[in-house]
């Protein structure tokens, strides 16, 4: 039932960016992928570095990875950085993405 509850907001919205925190085994991180349309990307934070190698190999087997990117990561902390640097974006430059594209993924 949840995963069919986030197909659909991923065909409603059709992001060209998607930010998701704690990655564990990737399914989540699958089913996104498979749906962003093309150019689009999934950046995924894990804690645990056994969990981001088994993740990557998913999305590997999956065909996802030009897509999908893993990167361990306290995404507790990354949640602050990119919470405050989209207020930022939004008052001053306008979208996170431009933000994200340069950021070090």
């Amino acid at each position: 039932m949840k995963g069919k509850i986030l197909d659909s907001a991923i065909k409603l919205v059709k992001p060209s960016t998607v930010l998701e925190l704690g990655t564990y085994l990737g399914y989540s991180a699958v089913r996104i992928g498979r749906l962003l349309p093309a150019g689009s990307r999934l950046y995924t934070l894990e804690k645990f570095a056994a969990n981001v190698d088994i993740a990557r190999k998913i999305i590997e087997i999956a065909g996802l990875s030009g897509k999908v990117k893993v990167r361990k990561d306290y995404f507790d902390e990354i949640f602050w950085r990119y919470y405050f640097l989209n207020l930022f974006s939004r008052l001053f430059m306008g979208t996170l993405e431009t933000a994200v594209k340069q950021s070090p993924f």
